[in-house]
């Protein structure tokens, strides 16, 4: 029978963009920018540079000198020479201090997010997960224990070795929405697809609420979204593929595909 393989339409370095890597205790965080991210924080420094340009250019000669000086002293090299290796070096000094200060503002720009993901660490952490899952970690409900064993038997294929291997599936990941300084946390996440699965359990009106805001904010982005409903656990595998063919085209069979 074939496997459940889903046909891949999305762009998977932006999608990986918008994720926050953490460890699995959060102790340590791994930031990846978008294009459009990186091109700005290039003219912010540029012009962060370019506004203390000279004095930038006077230590960058200073620091020159003081290399240089024994040589020039000492009649080691000609003038010509000396004057080929001094403007070198300060080109050499000036890009250098570029990088340092793009280095700076980047690491600005990331630690101004951390409010948000302090907070959604928070969030995340108000309820411990209890409910094993065939993939080997913990959730924090029944139903989203049902949606991650079904999720085993979807797959995509290595385009370096044409084999066919299981997705990967995050399990509440902290997920970037750089144009509203926010970090919301999906319930499940598989990259491979830039798929986007929240299981709706709850029937508060701020879960409700909250929940539109993060649907609207992920379409927003273009990514598929797919809401899993208390309805649908009663037949989990065929709503989740009757919600998956919405965005891709796909057989399916009745037994793990591992």
């Amino acid at each position: 029978m074939t496997k459940p393989t889903l046909a891949r339409r999305f762009d998977t370095g932006i999608f990986d963009a918008h994720l926050i890597h953490d460890t699995e205790h959060a102790t340590r965080l791994r930031f990846t920018l978008l294009e459009r991210e990186e091109e700005e924080l290039d003219k912010l420094t540029e012009n962060e540079f370019q506004a203390n340009y000279q004095a930038e250019y006077e230590r960058a000669c200073a620091q020159d000198d003081e290399k240089w000086y024994p040589y020039r002293a000492a009649g080691i090299f000609n003038n010509q020479l000396n004057d080929v290796y001094e403007r070198s070096e300060i080109d050499s000094i000036i890009k250098n201090r570029w990088s340092e200060l793009r280095n700076q503002v980047r690491a600005r720009y990331i630690e101004a997010t951390f409010p948000e993901v302090i907070k959604a660490l928070e969030r995340r952490a108000m309820l411990e997960p209890r409910y094993e899952t065939e993939w080997g970690f913990r959730v924090k409900s029944r139903g989203e224990q049902e949606i991650a064993n079904a999720l085993r038997f979807y797959t995509i294929t290595n385009q370096n070795t044409g084999e066919c291997e299981r997705v990967t599936l995050l399990y509440e990941p902290l997920f970037r929405i750089p144009d509203e300084n926010r970090v919301i946390i999906p319930d499940f996440a598989i990259p491979e697809y830039c798929l986007i699965i929240e299981y709706a359990g709850l029937e508060e009106r701020n879960y409700k609420v909250g929940l539109y805001m993060k649907m609207e904010a992920i379409r927003r982005l273009g990514f598929p979204f797919v809401i899993m409903r208390r309805e649908d656990l009663d037949d989990v595998r065929k709503s989740l593929n009757q919600k998956l063919k919405f965005y891709f085209d796909f057989e399916t069979s009745e037994t793990d595909p591992f």
